[in-house]
């Protein structure tokens, strides 16, 4: 009887005691505890983009098709190293980023900025595109190509062709001339289609050999001008044996008109 009493009050001495918790259980929170900031990662700030991108483009807007991201600290040369890296004119990131002071003071970490795009213009409400009407766009539309015998967009191969489209999708009038002027003085525009494949010393388009001919061609398919021709006195043979103004005597003339066979460097043939 004395067992089970002693057994009956050592368990309930036990069932008072604290439970211990082994040092890889989780412990108990309290609400003094902090967390150790210091030791847990920084969240990446989130990125903002400069334009805000819209569902309709209007006049005016700008239309973004690349971006360039901004690290963590900028400070006022950042405009100036961002338009570097993406190989633009400080002045045209300026121009896409309208929020950007010319100072770069304006400039904010983490952002992305437009680096390629365009200020949409005004377009003409009946297809006109060109410099007759402000210069109304065709780019980007049903009609992509400005026709510069028409002035109006289109999207055949005739509208879009070298040297009659103006602007849009083809080289353009910076590239092939649209009016038949060429070469220098007129911004090293090229011919091609109906102005002919040549420029002419004069800048003007055109084919044959007026246009083409050695002497009278300034770019395009230019006839080359011929090489003196290789002769070679009779009774005489030798791989340096050449004659008067041939390129083969080292650039050098020869005083009579046959070189002796010598050598790399012609001379003069010995008097009989």
């Amino acid at each position: 009887m004395h067992l089970k009493a002693s057994l009956f009050a050592t368990v309930q001495f036990l069932m008072l005691l604290p439970l211990g918790r082994a040092a890889d259980e989780c412990q108990p929170y309290t609400r003094g505890d902090k967390p150790d900031l210091g030791s847990m990662p920084s969240p990446r700030p989130e990125i903002t983009r400069s334009v805000q991108e819209r569902d309709e483009i209007l006049p005016g807007d700008v239309v973004c098709r690349a971006w360039g991201e901004t690290d963590e600290e900028v400070n006022h040369h950042t405009c100036t190293d961002l338009a570097e890296f993406y190989w633009m004119d400080v002045a045209k990131l300026f121009k896409l980023n309208p929020i950007l002071k010319t100072d770069c003071s304006s400039i904010q970490p983490n952002t992305e900025y437009c680096t390629d795009g365009w200020i949409e213009p005004v377009g003409d409400k009946i297809n006109r595109c060109g410099p007759l009407f402000g210069n109304a766009p065709c780019a980007y539309s049903d009609n992509p190509c400005c026709n510069s015998e028409t002035w109006t967009c289109g999207a055949t191969a005739q509208d879009c062709a070298d040297g009659i489209c103006y602007e849009g999708f083809c080289a353009g009038d910076a590239v092939y001339t649209t009016n038949g002027k060429c070469g220098v003085g007129h911004g090293m525009r090229q011919c091609a289609g109906k102005w002919g494949d040549c420029c002419s010393m004069d800048g003007e388009c055109g084919s044959g050999p007026d246009f083409c001919g050695a002497d009278k061609c300034q770019t395009g398919n230019c006839a080359a001008t011929p090489l003196p021709t290789r002769i070679i006195a009779d009774g005489i043979s030798g791989e340096f044996l050449v004659t008067l103004g041939s390129y083969t005597c080292d650039f050098k003339n020869c005083p009579l008109l046959e070189c002796a066979c010598t050598g790399p460097t012609a001379e003069p043939a010995a008097d009989a």
